[in-house]
């Protein structure tokens, strides 16, 4: 059972790297922001198009999550990040600069949905409630971590070495995700125990997580 938890300690350790690394460039941008503009204004709209944008778009998302492959659509979405922060560095337009991370913001939304929803497949039935647990505390820990680390750099080496900081942490965690898939077959001992809870959007139906799935079982479409 200990080899079938593999790939989730991979994914919860690419949650926590993301994170971090988004977070802490959210934090850049806020400093970023208020010392070109001085404007609690501004600083607010950075706030909430960079933190706040995910409460109210995040259930949309599962209308992507749905259509696409998963663990295709993670790393599509974490390399596209890492070039959004990757221009920033040379923006200097405070307008721009939250454009694009409100693009980022956008763009994150589906990659933390297919997670949440990899998680039954990745785990199976048994190990479902510690795979959860463990996803959370790697979240956690990155929305911990961000915040220190973000205002850390900017105050010390500046803004941009965060951006950099955090575009390398996408390319981190999409790296992780896609050496996960080679970690995620699992043994055919454990085929009748590892359960896929969601189905595919037209049949909605539960399936097993075979060996012989070359998806890796991060998600149930045939």
């Amino acid at each position: 059972m200990d080899a079938g938890r593999a790939p989730v300690r991979v994914v919860a350790v690419a949650s926590l790297v993301s994170v971090a690394g988004t977070i802490a460039a959210n934090i850049a941008i806020a400093v970023l922001i208020y010392a070109r503009t001085h404007s609690a204004v501004w600083l607010s709209v950075s706030f909430l198009v960079t933190f706040g944008v995910t409460g109210f778009l995040m259930p949309l998302t599962g209308v992507i999550v749905d259509r696409f492959d998963r663990r295709r659509l993670i790393i599509a979405t974490e390399l596209a990040a890492a070039v959004i922060y990757v221009v920033m560095v040379f923006v200097d337009s405070p307008p721009i600069i939250i454009a694009l991370g409100f693009l980022e913001a956008l763009i994150a939304m589906p990659s933390s949905s297919a997670l949440r929803a990899s998680v039954p497949n990745l785990a199976g039935s048994q190990s479902f409630a510690w795979a959860n647990g463990l996803l959370d505390m790697g979240f956690n820990i990155g929305k911990a971590a961000g915040p220190l680390v973000g205002g850390a750099l900017a105050a010390t080496v500046g803004v941009d070495v965060v951006f950099w900081v955090n575009a390398a942490s996408f390319i981190i965690a999409a790296a992780l995700i896609s050496a996960c898939d080679s970690h995620s077959q699992r043994p055919a001992s454990q085929t009748t125990s590892a359960v896929s809870w969601e189905g595919s959007s037209s049949s909605g139906r539960i399936e097993s997580c075979s060996a012989s799935r070359s998806d890796g079982c991060w998600d149930t479409s045939p």
